[in-house]
């Protein structure tokens, strides 16, 4: 009877050694297959995508996660989230462990008919989740997992290949981008440069002359801006540059754009906008800066904006369009600073005129 029983274990122990082997070479698999899809992805949300179905075909995961947050490339926390949810400890997780509390959090989510979601309101017990660790330098990159099988000893060589994978891939792909905007933006402020609101600017222009849409341009100039270098120094009228052009891009939509044009002066581009929105978003940007208190080193600065605004007219070229806005902001500069021109009120009566 024992041996019959200690048979029955050394297959039973058999058999499952067999079946533990078969897993693991299957998992291997998974990961062999992503790790190529990974290595060759271009951009990011082929990266991440690729990187969740790899997780996906291994676990079944009940949630899946990437965050990723780098000052020169995306300046928020992005995140790509399936399912998609709106769950604050969820998301309050995220920004926990990327030290960004009060940073934006732009949530994106992705169609993946392999893996249809039905747990879109369902509420993701945050202790439970497994953070695993992509990038931890001057770019941070973490993946999130809830998955529905069990994690055993062998998954954490497996996942420590995979997310070596990931960010190789990753690094590439900062690079490059980086190298993009380092030739399409001023240094200082992360706004474009010349070049690039000449180049955007240019192909706005030819869509408005072909499909009849609007443009407006701002263009703005910081008040008694060499008293400031001259008063605080050089390195403080370098942080208030940085910090106007910030405030203008936090208030500005996705498909508006602001350059440097050179020294304290700023041209902000709104495309399919006419030029009474054009005011107004120029009256609320001088509001907000007149009442805003720079500080640096104990330093407490007080800064006004003058604006010239101009619309593009048909047939105008965009270096018209920029004299105008650059004649009325000289206008608003010579009636005493810290005004919009043309007014809102004139731009109201004679809509379309400028």
């Amino acid at each position: 009877m024992k041996d019959a029983i200690k048979k029955l274990l050394n297959k039973t122990q058999t058999a499952f050694q067999f079946l533990s082997t078969l897993i693991r070479g299957i998992d291997n698999q998974i990961i062999n297959q992503y790790i190529l899809k990974i290595s060759q992805a271009q951009d990011i949300d082929n990266i991440v995508y690729n990187a969740y179905n790899c997780f996906n075909d291994m676990f079944e995961c009940e949630f899946f996660a990437f965050a990723i947050y780098d000052k020169e490339y995306n300046g928020s926390l992005d995140v790509w989230m399936e399912p998609k949810l709106n769950d604050t400890a969820v998301i309050e997780h995220l920004k926990k462990d990327f030290h960004t509390e009060s940073a934006y959090c732009n949530i994106r989510s992705f169609e993946n008919p392999l893996y249809p979601s039905d747990k879109q309101k369902s509420i993701i017990n945050t202790s439970q989740i497994v953070s695993l660790k992509i990038l931890d330098k001057q770019s941070k990159a973490m993946l999130y997992i809830l998955p529905k099988r069990k994690i055993l000893t062998y998954h954490e060589d497996l996942f420590s290949m995979i997310c070596k994978i990931i960010a190789a891939s990753l690094i590439s792909f900062l690079n490059i981008k980086k190298l993009e905007t380092a030739a399409l933006s001023d240094p200082l402020t992360h706004c474009y440069n010349r070049r690039a609101l000449n180049t955007s600017l240019d192909r706005d222009v030819a869509k408005a002359e072909r499909y009849g849409t609007d443009i407006s341009v701002i263009m703005f100039d910081i008040d008694y801006f060499k008293k400031i270098n001259d008063t605080y120094g050089h390195k403080t009228g370098d942080e208030v540059l940085h910090s106007f052009s910030k405030i203008i891009k936090a208030t500005i939509r996705n498909s508006d754009y602001l350059a440097r044009y050179g020294g304290e002066e700023f041209v902000l581009v709104l495309p399919e906008t006419k030029l009474d929105k054009a005011l107004e978003l120029a009256e609320r940007l001088r509001k907000i800066t007149e009442n805003l208190e720079f500080k640096f080193d104990e330093k407490i600065i007080k800064v006004t904006t003058s604006a010239g605004v101009a619309s593009y007219k048909k047939g105008q070229h965009k270096e018209g369009l920029i004299q105008k806005a650059d004649e009325l902001l000289y206008e608003a500069k010579k009636q005493g600073r810290n005004r919009i021109k043309p007014g809102l009120r004139l731009c109201r009566r004679n809509a379309g005129t400028l």
